[in-house]
């Protein structure tokens, strides 16, 4: 049963205080609300997937490989220099 399912269940049958649905599913007040407000369940949406189904790296979040293979120099990690 979905959290919904049983939120409205609970108290729109067997007459169960918002309050204390909130205090047996340790949930938010609002949450119990907005589940007995409702007359359909929330619907999730899905952000759209890449065409391969994989995660790929965004090109912004590292540094472009040159054709010889290497990083170009302002991506070439330093040691740290350490103070005196």
């Amino acid at each position: 049963m979905s959290q919904w399912a049983e939120i409205r269940h609970l108290h729109l049958v067997e007459g169960i205080a918002k309050r204390e649905i909130a205090r047996r599913l340790q949930l938010d007040i609002k949450t119990v609300r907005r589940a007995v407000d409702r007359p359909t369940p929330p619907v999730r949406v899905s952000p759209p997937r890449s065409s391969t189904g994989s995660f790929t790296t965004p090109p912004c979040w590292r540094p472009p490989v040159t054709a010889s293979g290497s990083r170009p120099p302002h991506a070439v990690r330093h040691p740290r220099r350490h103070r005196r």
